[in-house]
């Protein structure tokens, strides 16, 4: 075996197969999350090691040429062969992941997925990072978690760096007002009225946040104006306690509120207008997709947050935005 050969990597054996996917080195670097300059490198290595010109460049991009695709047939036949053997070896192993998330879907999607994947993969091994969704997708692109659930919208990346990522819906936002349980409102009956929600203190996210932008537009459009913040907190929890001990009002997504309404702590009031934010997704590296615990991850998330709409019969999540701006 010539020195050339020991030097390989598995991304060079994968690199013909992707150039006969993509057609295009640039590609090619995205699904890799290299360089394109790399990728040059990564494919002079491979036709020094087999002494053959394999790839075809051209002003429509790049093609295999007779010997690559040869090639290309034989790596596969080899790349077929370690994906059986990880395969073996997968229920041996610990699944070890790192999830990045915002506080929104911590209250009930992410601990139900994470206890979904226990239940199916007893070793699995899983940290959380929680933080502001532009603080958790940084943590994603540094490779200090493996994948994000949260808010996505607003993002400012880059369309090279988008291309390297994938991204999956997963639960639409809908938004209620929570208040103690004997609130003066909750005697009312039917849905509150915009001015009567005006008559009270709010306990609110700083400025800028999604709900509370969304709270006091519709607000607005409804010819409402002057809610009254009383205290600005990023803790949905901390903020659930404040409004269980006074006359005050919150807005937080209507799945934490049923939570903390199942624990006795506030209610929701009723309201006659939609009221919602972006929906909740999943996002990870391309090349990270179908890793075992990131693939475990996303399956139980993804079922978990099924279940979450069926349940309190939520539409989909574009639907639900839609539906909030009309």
């Amino acid at each position: 075996m010539n020195a050339a050969l020991l030097q390989l990597r598995l991304k060079h054996l994968r690199l013909l197969d992707l150039i006969h996917a993509t057609g295009s080195l640039r590609r090619v670097a995205s699904e890799l999350c290299v360089t394109q300059p790399a990728v040059s490198a990564m494919l002079k290595d491979l036709e020094h090691a087999f002494n053959n010109q394999l790839v075809i460049r051209d002003s429509h991009g790049a093609r295999l040429s007779e010997a690559g695709h040869t090639l290309r047939v034989r790596l596969g036949a080899l790349l077929d062969e370690l994906r059986i053997a990880s395969g073996d070896m997968e229920s041996h192993a610990p699944l070890r992941l790192r999830v990045g998330a915002m506080m929104a879907s911590m209250f009930d999607l992410i601990p139900r997925a994470i206890l979904r994947m226990y239940e199916s993969h007893p070793n699995s091994e899983v940290r959380i990072k929680g933080g502001s969704i532009e603080q958790v997708v940084q943590a994603l692109l540094h490779n200090e978690v493996d994948c994000v659930v949260g808010r996505l919208d607003g993002l400012d990346l880059d369309a090279d760096t988008r291309e390297t990522l994938v991204e999956e819906t997963l639960l639409p936002m809908p938004l209620g007002i929570a208040c103690a349980p004997a609130h003066p409102l909750t005697a009312q009956g039917g849905a509150v009225s915009c001015a009567s929600l005006l008559d009270y203190g709010w306990v609110l996210m700083p400025p800028g946040s999604q709900a509370r932008t969304a709270l006091v537009s519709a607000l607005g459009e409804r010819g409402h104006h002057g809610l009254r913040p009383m205290v600005e907190s990023e803790s949905l929890v901390a903020n659930f306690h404040m409004v269980a001990n006074s006359t005050w009002l919150t807005v937080a997504p209507r799945s934490a509120i049923t939570l903390y309404r199942g624990m006795g702590v506030v209610t929701e009031l009723a309201i006659d207008f939609p009221l919602a934010v972006s929906p909740i997704a999943f996002l990870c590296h391309r090349v990270k997709h179908s890793q075992p615990g990131v693939r475990l991850f996303r399956q139980s998330v993804q079922g978990v947050a099924s279940e979450m709409a069926d349940l309190h019969g939520w539409s989909s999540a574009h639907e639900s935005v839609r539906a909030a701006k009309e």
